[in-house]
């Protein structure tokens, strides 16, 4: 018997494991790598020998903590990279765990711009999610007026580094993050110091995806999945198209489709409007490329 905790990056699975708290550490390398660290407290709802966790992405150097002890895994790799853990676990009590790896495929680059993009997908409600994001030593944060997504997130720096942090609560739905940053000088100096902070928040007060010059059209497409620019495209190619023509068009599932423009609609690319049985859809004003 299992407690599966799908993580993707996280999923939890309902009416195995009740979470109650997540803290995800990412530490950017120049290479485009990331050092994440996750800690993850969850409740077993039932007993168990094993505790699995998935990821989207080939997980390297993993190491998996219980307090300062290592335990065993093996990983699977079907849909997702499953890493089962030889836990055996107790209904009703409640366990941590650390994962720690080296992990690819979480920054794209676009001529002088990186693009870090992650995603985060509860299967049921988590009390809290704690995101750090230290960028690389030598980055800020792109001038583009939507390098950061969502709002409500703090900067630190000592001058040396940027740290951007998330702190949630009562997680449900999928949140995606997105952070632009490009090489810079950074340096001790309280002056500059001072204008990077305040370049930050004015970053934060312009607002969050709003690309309108010709340079952020190709950072949309940059940060949006292959299934989801492909229905960007028939939308723009389309005066009106309705929700019910995609799904005939790309051969894809309703529910697929659904949760596509879900997402379109949380970053603000695609307006949904109710039709019929049915929704027409169109790329927003200041999105249109």
């Amino acid at each position: 018997m299992r407690v599966l905790l799908l993580i993707c990056m996280v999923i939890l699975t309902i009416g195995i494991a009740e979470a109650a708290d997540s803290s995800i550490k990412i530490g950017l390398q120049p290479s485009g790598v990331a050092r994440e660290k996750i800690d993850i407290e969850f409740t077993a709802l039932q007993d168990a020998s094993q505790v699995e966790y998935s990821l989207l992405n080939k997980p390297e150097n993993l190491v998996v903590y219980e307090g300062d002890n290592v335990i065993s895994y093996e990983i699977t790799n079907n849909e997702f990279y499953n890493i089962v853990i030889n836990k055996d676990v107790t209904n009703g009590q409640t366990y941590r765990l650390r994962l720690e790896f080296d992990i690819k495929g979480l920054v794209s680059q676009l001529d002088d711009k990186y693009i870090f993009s992650f995603r985060y997908e509860p299967s049921e409600k988590l009390s809290n999610l704690n995101l750090d994001v230290n960028l690389p030593r030598g980055f800020v944060l792109s001038d583009l007026e939507s390098a950061v997504s969502p709002s409500g997130y703090n900067v630190r720096t000592d001058g040396k580094d940027i740290q951007l942090s998330w702190n949630l609560r009562d997680v449900s739905t999928e949140q995606s993050f997105i952070i632009i940053y490009e090489r810079g000088i950074i340096s001790n100096s309280g002056l500059i110091t001072g204008l990077i902070i305040a370049s930050i928040a004015l970053v934060a007060i312009i607002g969050v995806i709003l690309f309108y010059r010709k340079e952020k059209k190709d950072v949309v497409s940059g940060v949006l999945s292959g299934d989801e620019n492909r229905i960007m495209s028939m939308i723009e190619s389309n005066v009106e198209i309705t929700q019910k023509q995609v799904v005939k068009d790309t051969g894809f599932s309703k529910a697929k489709v659904s949760k596509i423009i879900r997402r379109l609609e949380e970053k603000g690319i695609v307006e949904k409007i109710p039709y019929m049985a049915t929704n027409k859809l169109k790329i927003k004003n200041k999105i249109r490329r």
